[in-house]
């Protein structure tokens, strides 16, 4: 059977921020727009990978994650081919020996890399500005791109993929306090366009999520959170908020195409025309 509209079927896709994840409020409202949905962006990735019959490897830095989000997976894709494994992504040493051991599990290679880490963030005003701070804040989603690609790179197989995930606030940042992960966000962007170029054939790209619905707003209550998705559809041309369904889509399809790199897919329903 010819593969020729399911390039993905039987290859191999690892997923760094694999799993599931609640944040706390604060950190919820600081990141909106941005950055905050990246795990359950990841998880999507996952769903959307088994469900087209490719193996998939999970990793996060969380134990309870990975098991969650591997025994869900099963649960719902029973046929499908999932581990997961925790990761230290700040740690260089535990980052190649992770993809190292990818390579060794089943047929050898990646064939598609998603990066979609991200742990939680808050506005900063230019008076909160102090380097051990900024510097933190792109430990996992920054720098920890570095590690992964520098590990994985010489695993990638023909025809392989890298998709980085950022967010809308890369491109319109929505008022006061959105430097720092404006500037993250940017950077991002900017990494998957020049390691189109230094990693040719491997194409790399980047996903910007805008507001998506996700459990990570429920710890605001069901009014709260209703009354916040029915402000956000004013602004957004589909009238909708984003489902996490719609980007993991986004991350079909920068996998299946063959002809997509360097661009950054922007998924968010129409807002950055508003």
């Amino acid at each position: 059977m010819s593969n020729k509209f399911n390039p993905i079927f039987g290859t191999k896709v690892v997923i760094i921020g694999g799993s599931s994840g609640l944040g706390n409020l604060s950190s919820l409202l600081g990141c909106l727009n941005s950055c905050s949905h990246t795990s359950h962006a990841g998880y999507s990735a996952a769903e959307i990978s088994l469900d087209r019959g490719a193996i998939v490897f999970i990793a996060s830095s969380s134990q309870g994650k990975v098991d969650a989000a591997v025994a869900t997976l099963r649960q719902a894709y029973p046929k499908g081919q999932v581990t997961g494994s925790t990761l230290d992504i700040k740690d260089d040493s535990s980052v190649k020996a992770f993809f190292a051991k990818i390579n060794e599990t089943g047929s050898k290679g990646i064939d598609h890399l998603i990066y979609s880490a991200g742990d939680a963030l808050a506005q900063m005003t230019p008076a909160q500005f102090e380097k051990a701070t900024i510097s933190a804040a792109f430990d996992v989603r920054v720098f920890g791109i570095f590690s992964a690609i520098s590990a994985a790179h010489p695993f990638m197989n023909v025809g392989s993929s890298i998709t980085l995930t950022t967010g809308s606030a890369a491109f319109k940042p929505p008022g006061g306090g959105w430097s720092v992960i404006g500037a993250l966000t940017g950077a991002i962007v900017s990494l998957a366009k020049s390691l189109a170029i230094e990693l040719a054939p491997i194409r790399v790209n980047s996903l910007a999520p805008g507001a998506v619905e996700t459990p990570l707003w429920d710890p605001m209550g069901a009014d709260a959170k209703a009354a916040m998705f029915e402000s956000m559809k004013k602004s957004h041309l589909t009238g909708g908020v984003g489902q996490p369904e719609d980007i993991a889509h986004a991350y079909l399809f920068a996998m299946s195409c063959r002809f997509l790199t360097g661009q950054c897919i922007i998924i968010d329903g129409g807002a950055l025309l508003i």
